[in-house]
C-alpha cells in the first residue's frame, strides 16, 4: 500500500494490512520505525459504484467513523481516491491510495467474532480485530504455513489513542 496526499509524492511510513470481504473489512497500520499503532479499525463495507464506503464499527480513533473513496483498478492494484480524514494520519487531505493484493488471497471469508470482533480470511491470510474489556483493540495477523497458522503480527492500542 502507498498513499499520496494533496497531490504530493507517493509514500508510506506504516506497514499496512487491509483484508476485505464483500461485507466486512479489517485494517491495521503500524509505524515502521517506532512500532506505534497509527490505525486499527474494522467494520462493514457498502458499494455504490464507483465508491466503497467503510463504516468503522471498531476504531481506536474512538468516534464511529465512515470513510468513502472512489475505487478503480490499475492492473492488479486497487486505486482509491478521496478526501477527508485519512486513517493513520489523523489529518484531512485529498488522497490516492494504491493497494496491492497479497499472494494466495483466495477464497475470502469473514466472520463476526464473539465479543464484537471482526475477522477476514483471504486465502492464507487472516486478520482479526477484537475489543477488550479494558477499552483496547487487538489486531492479530496470521499467515497459513505448511506447519499451520503462524502469528505474524499482534498489536494492541487503546481506543481514543489516535
Amino acid at each position: 500500500m502507498s498513499v499520496a496526499l494533496d497531490g504530493g509524492d507517493t509514500h508510506e511510513t506504516c506497514d499496512v494490512l487491509w483484508l476485505q470481504s464483500a461485507l466486512f473489512f479489517v485494517d491495521v497500520r503500524v509505524e515502521r520505525v517506532s512500532g506505534v499503532v497509527r490505525a486499527c479499525f474494522a467494520g462493514t463495507t457498502t458499494w455504490a459504484p464507483p465508491n466503497l464506503t467503510w463504516a468503522h464499527d471498531l476504531d481506536i480513533a474512538a468516534a464511529r467513523a465512515e470513510d468513502s473513496g472512489e475505487v478503480s483498478w490499475a492492473g492488479a492494484d486497487l486505486i482509491e481516491r478521496g478526501s477527508g480524514l485519512v486513517p493513520g494520519i489523523g489529518a484531512a487531505a485529498s488522497y490516492v491510495e494504491h493497494w496491492t493484493r497479497l499472494p494466495n488471497d483466495r477464497p475470502v471469508r469473514a466472520e463476526l467474532l464473539a465479543g464484537g470482533g471482526v475477522a477476514v480470511r483471504a486465502g492464507r491470510h487472516r486478520l482479526a480485530i477484537t475489543p477488550a474489556p479494558s477499552g483496547a483493540l487487538t489486531a492479530t495477523y496470521r499467515r497459513l504455513t505448511p506447519d499451520g497458522w503462524r502469528v505474524e503480527l499482534r498489536v494492541q492500542a487503546m481506543v481514543g489513542s489516535q
